[in-house]
């Protein structure tokens, strides 16, 4: 057997230990993400181990050929639940996981009863593997995989307001060409080295996306808003969110009602301007939206209105909220642009209290 593909191993082993204890030891992680990336570098750390130990045993004495079917198979079982483990990470095992799970587990008890009549793979007599003629089950398995983490992504993209998805089909492109090689040529070693890499930039990738986000609210953080604002080159509209009298709710429900509140607010932001801009919080009680799609500004500005009013119905602590707006155009200091989103913010809540009413929907 070829050294390089030992040592290439060995050293595929040393990153994936180096991963799982980056994972156990991040803090930005919840237990579930750290519990998925883990078993997911374990997984690749195993198959990579049974793919050289089917590599060694191929062609040896016949007394190792337990251990060629054996490890055989452990790799083609083990390889499907690789990007559903990281898919995990990021999702939970609801409705969209039950049925790729399910048909793996439903594979690997079809590739186990398969054994003896060699289907998806077969060690003859001679202890020498072969591909069996329903080898393109584990292909169509393993793409299965491939595909929920995709979509699973793609899902936690669009919530976490990352719409630059270039890296994603990057990486796809990277592990498909990876897989393809051994396809093609099987005594080429490279895609659990593929794999490897893969799952590295994969997990700075998520958390990347999970460093940018407040954890109360599931918005965008200060800091973001403030790296996105420093370097707009082009217009947009600034749209300003306050909070009315929220120490008052701390101080008279207790911190736990103030924090609902808030997730109350953000789910209400997110729901009507997520899809036209990027959605912040930069303050405890403070939020705002950079819109690039203006042109419904006041109406959506009177419907995030009646969402709040519907909201006030289910949880009665939760306060008005103001909306102040200005325009942001190229060259224009945020900072300026903010103070005039800030005094329409103001205005709003002045004609509010004068009118006194609580559908305030109708200021605009």
């Amino acid at each position: 057997m070829d050294n390089y593909f030992i040592y290439i191993t060995i050293i595929d082993l040393l990153i994936l230990t180096l991963m799982c204890i980056m994972a156990f030891r991040n803090e930005l992680m919840e237990s579930k993400q750290k519990r998925g990336f883990i078993i997911s570098f374990v997984l690749i750390g195993l198959i990579s181990i049974a793919e050289v130990i089917t590599v060694v045993a191929d062609g040896a004495p016949l007394q190792f050929r337990w251990a060629h079917i054996l490890f055989n198979y452990l790799g083609f079982a083990l390889t499907p639940l690789v990007p559903l483990m990281f898919g995990s990470s990021i999702d939970n095992f609801k409705k969209r996981a039950k049925l790729p799970l399910f048909t793996i587990l439903t594979y690997d008890l079809f590739l186990a009863v398969s054994i003896p009549f060699g289907l998806v793979f077969c060690v003859d007599a001679n202890n020498v593997y072969y591909r069996g003629p329903l080898f393109n089950i584990y292909l169509i398995m393993y793409l299965t995989g491939i595909v929920y983490l995709f979509l699973v992504t793609i899902r936690m993209t669009t919530k976490y307001q990352n719409r630059n998805r270039m890296l994603l089909y990057m990486l796809l492109i990277f592990l498909v060409f990876g897989t393809t090689v051994q396809i093609i040529n099987p005594t080429v070693h490279v895609t659990w080295l593929c794999v490897t890499i893969m799952s590295v930039i994969y997990y700075a990738y998520c958390n990347e996306l999970w460093h940018r986000i407040d954890g109360l609210t599931g918005l965008l953080r200060h800091q973001s808003y403030i790296s996105r604002t420093s370097t707009l080159n082009t217009d947009m509209i600034l749209v300003m969110f306050d909070v009315d009298d929220f120490k008052h709710v701390n101080d008279t429900y207790g911190h736990l009602i103030g924090d609902k509140c808030l997730i109350c607010v953000a789910e209400c932001i997110r729901e009507v301007y997520g899809k036209h801009g990027f959605c912040y919080r930069i303050g405890g009680d403070e939020f705002c939206v950079l819109l690039w799609d203006a042109h419904n500004i006041g109406m959506m500005n009177s419907e995030f209105c009646s969402r709040i009013e519907a909201k006030r119905g289910k949880v009665k602590e939760l306060p008005f909220v103001s909306v102040g707006y200005a325009p942001f155009h190229k060259g224009d200091s945020i900072n300026a642009v903010k103070d005039e989103a800030d005094k329409q913010m103001y205005l709003f809540k002045q004609q509010r209290k004068a009118d006194n009413k609580q559908d305030y929907s109708q200021s605009y």
